[in-house]
């Protein structure tokens, strides 16, 4: 017992010394932009040091985020995250999703809004990467996609540090590089297989999915007749795949050739309850609706969201969910204590109860401008006041954790 008060004399040392330097830093931020980077080593003077066993007792403690500043504080604090993250036993705290802007060509830093605390965060650009580079697409885990001029195709993650090499593009399409296409990548079992989608541009028709396993020297397209997807997610180890006509399909692909086991009949929930639900104020405009795919709570959610065709402003959103016993899609009025994040490519889900700064029943949603929550409940929209409109920026929710 007589060695309590010496721990935890040096663990809230520790953490009064961490997290001074921390509020000094972002107190010193411009309050015009509200913008931070976060420090480096030469920024802060070196700490005494501390055993191992108490730094790894604080960053258990500590969100993902708060580790990477934790790291920047010293040489020896920087030893101690790369252990521990390094660790089998680490578990990443759940957060809430930030919003990365994202220029057609990478920079020097990444910039990244986080909804609950609506503020920017500048984080600096670890990778090299080929004059002519696009990032084109992501995965809700906090990986992205960049695609070279060349064709050269890696997935990266910007908060890890890791780089995963993937087939080149062109032996999927044969123009990979034009501006307008977009893609959606999804990995499987310990990163071991990967499987990708195009979601966006001219290449959309018909075979717009493929296969390969992480080391593969060429993509494995699927051989689909008058098919196409909108959307794709991987899980429990299956890509589900969300057709054009509304149909779910369910793909093993962890078998050396990957094949179609199981389909939702294909219908849209819109023309049933649309009416219903979402209370159109202008009724001479008529609905269109995009429709994507997300994880929640071990479920696989439909998210339609409906809008204007006129001016295709958001009027609302349609959420069901997959019923794998009877095979058919439930509408739902609740999310029960979650919320959706909605880009112009993907829709990824967290709960208020894992992120207690975040509010259930909530749809985040029209990044470009100005964010938007929708309360699916409430049926209403409501805008945020700060600007997210950047020149040349795409938009993806990524999980700021390795």
């Amino acid at each position: 017992m007589d060695c309590l008060p010496s721990i935890s004399f040096f663990f809230f040392n520790t953490l009064s010394f961490f997290f001074s330097k921390t509020l000094s830093f972002f107190s010193s931020q411009s309050e015009k932009t509200k913008t931070s980077r976060l420090p480096n080593e030469s920024s802060i003077r070196q700490p005494n040091c501390f055993q191992t066993d108490v730094l790894e007792l604080i960053l258990q403690r500590l969100a993902f985020i708060d580790i990477v500043r934790f790291g920047a504080v010293c040489s020896t604090w920087k030893t101690a995250v790369d252990s521990y993250i390094s660790s089998p036993t680490y578990r990443p705290f759940a957060q809430a999703p930030w919003l990365l802007h994202s220029c057609n060509e990478p920079e020097n830093y990444w910039r990244f809004f986080n909804p609950t605390e609506t503020k920017f965060y500048n984080v600096g650009n670890c990778f090299g990467f080929a004059p002519k580079s696009w990032i084109t697409g992501s995965l809700d885990d906090g990986w992205l996609l960049i695609l070279e001029e060349t064709s050269n195709t890696f997935l990266v993650n910007q908060f890890s540090r890791r780089k995963i090499q993937l087939p080149f593009l062109n032996t999927f399409i044969t123009s990979p590089k034009v501006p307008d296409i977009r893609y959606k990548v999804v990995l499987g079992k310990n990163s071991s297989v990967a499987a990708i989608m195009i979601c966006e541009g001219s290449y959309c028709w018909p075979k717009n999915l493929a296969f390969c396993k992480i080391g593969d020297n060429a993509w494995k397209p699927t051989r689909m007749e008058n098919q196409s997807y909108l959307d794709i997610i991987c899980h429990n180890d299956e890509i589900h795949a969300l057709s054009s006509t509304g149909e779910v399909d369910i793909w093993d692909f962890l078998s050396p050739f990957p094949t179609k086991t199981t389909d939702f009949g294909g219908f849209s929930v819109i023309p049933i309850i649309v009416d219903q639900w979402l209370p159109f104020v202008n009724i001479y405009a008529e609905p269109a609706s995009i429709a994507y795919l997300t994880k929640s709570l071990d479920e696989v959610l439909i998210v339609e969201q409906i809008m204007y065709s006129d001016r295709m402003q958001t009027s609302g959103f349609i959420v069901s969910k997959l019923d794998y016993k009877e095979e058919k899609r439930i509408p739902l009025q609740n999310l029960h204590g979650r919320a959706i994040f909605i880009s112009p490519l993907s829709a990824i889900s967290a709960s208020a109860l894992d992120c207690p700064e975040l509010e259930g029943n909530l749809i985040y949603c029209d990044p470009k401008n100005y964010l938007a929550v929708y309360n699916l409940e409430e049926q209403k929209v409501k805008r945020y006041e700060k600007k997210l409109k950047t020149s040349n920026s795409e938009y993806f929710w990524v999980f700021p954790n390795p």
